[in-house]
């Protein structure tokens, strides 16, 4: 079963090198810094994510790439998943697209989270939180 995120505005900015192909991650409404590597239509897929990419999730954060990352997205039964090695979560969209999509909103709430309770961490969850860190900062 898929996560749904609540109905919102998804704004995302790149920077001015890099160009984004109207095909797997044409419903996300980016325009720049992230693009698929290899054939589209192909899974495993991967997308590139590159650096100064940023994410907007109103009401929770604004995350901009500090260094570029790979989300591997995959057919999974009922959808898809995409992961990524920055973090262990996960995501799952009956498209695609909405798999990438909630991805990135997962990795705002993540990178949140871990500064609210950045006191209270737990010795592996702080490796987590820098691991993650290096990837991605909250503007």
């Amino acid at each position: 079963m898929a996560v749904h995120y609540p109905q919102q505005d998804y704004v995302a900015r790149g920077s001015q090198t890099t160009s984004v192909p109207g095909d797997l991650i044409s419903a996300v409404s980016v325009h720049g810094s992230v693009r698929s590597v290899g054939q589209a239509r192909m899974f495993p897929s991967s997308i590139h994510v590159e650096r100064d990419f940023v994410v907007d999730v109103p009401n929770v954060g604004v995350v901009r790439v500090l260094n570029s990352f790979y989300i591997r997205v995959q057919r999974v039964e009922g959808g898809f998943v995409a992961v990524s090695g920055i973090s262990d979560v996960y995501e799952l969209g009956e498209t695609a697209s909405q798999a990438v999509v909630n991805y990135l909103f997962s990795l705002v709430d993540e990178l949140v989270w871990f500064r609210e309770h950045k006191e209270s961490l737990s010795s592996s969850m702080l490796r987590d939180c820098t691991k993650l860190q290096f990837y991605l900062s909250l503007v």
